[in-house]
């Protein structure tokens, strides 16, 4: 049954978290060594998350799928999983420190769920070509014209040349404190997706050889993006001739700075 406890803490909810002092005649949650945020915050319900993550997905134009605006969440993540890897931990910032295996579990048990299911719409994570086009949002792409990395709505393009520029929609070495952020503090591209630059790498579903660097069945996966310790050079998409730049890592690897995106 609800109580009025209940009733107030979900009134509180916001992006994945109650904040701020509990309610009073409640008690913490005590998590102990398992805590997802490490202080003690109230989880918000996993039905509430899910139902956020449909609401945020944004089709893309002229590309025949939708991504999320934002990077899954840390809060998410806990509501599929039942426990946070995250290093810096916050419901709001991205999960991080998850491999392209431990994604993809997390994805199909997301599929899994009734809500999901009756979309009929399987999320997934996007191609390293995908991922490049959602982030460009219509920024000039040609040759030598590397220093473009995306587009806001008022049509003007962000370039790695600037801090005053780039951070306008990332975090970065130059103005992250050297730590993740919640998602969606910066400006979103022309497409309605936020932080596609900085704070988190992201994972793609792209598998790569080493040797040759190109879209293959290789043992490597494609990250995209750059994160919050990467200078501004690192969040580049093109180098001057035009041509991918797509680090890769092995589908196990895990590291506090990539996360990942949803497509579907």
């Amino acid at each position: 049954m609800k109580t009025a406890t209940t009733s107030i803490i979900i009134a509180l909810l916001g992006c994945g978290c109650v904040t701020g002092p509990v309610p009073t005649g409640s008690v913490p949650i005590d998590y102990g060594p398992d805590d997802p945020y490490g202080d003690g915050t109230i989880p918000a319900p996993q039905e509430e998350l899910v139902k956020k993550l449909l609401e945020d997905m944004v089709e893309i134009p002229g590309a025949g799928f939708e991504m999320c605006k934002y990077e899954v969440s840390q809060a998410l993540w806990f509501s599929i999983m039942g426990k946070n890897p995250a290093m810096s931990k916050h419901p709001d910032k991205p999960v991080e420190y998850v491999s392209w295996l431990d994604c993809n579990e997390f994805i199909e048990k997301l599929n899994a769920l009734p809500e999901v299911v009756a979309t009929g719409k399987p999320f997934r994570l996007p191609t390293d070509s995908e991922w490049v086009y959602a982030c460009r949002a219509g920024a000039d792409r040609r040759v030598g014209a590397d220093r473009y990395y995306c587009r806001l709505e008022d049509g003007s393009e962000i370039s790695r040349t600037s801090l005053k520029s780039i951070g306008k929609v990332a975090w970065v070495r130059e103005n992250s404190n050297r730590t993740s952020h919640p998602v969606g503090q910066k400006q979103p591209n022309a497409f309605g997706l936020y932080d596609m630059l900085g704070n988190v790498w992201e994972w793609t579903g792209s598998r790569f050889h080493r040797a040759r660097f190109e879209v293959a069945n290789g043992a490597y996966r494609s990250i995209r993006g750059g994160g919050f310790d990467n200078p501004i050079i690192d969040c580049r998409l093109f180098d001057g001739r035009g041509s991918f730049i797509s680090p890769i890592k092995e589908p196990d690897y895990r590291s506090p700075e990539i996360g990942f995106r949803l497509v579907r």
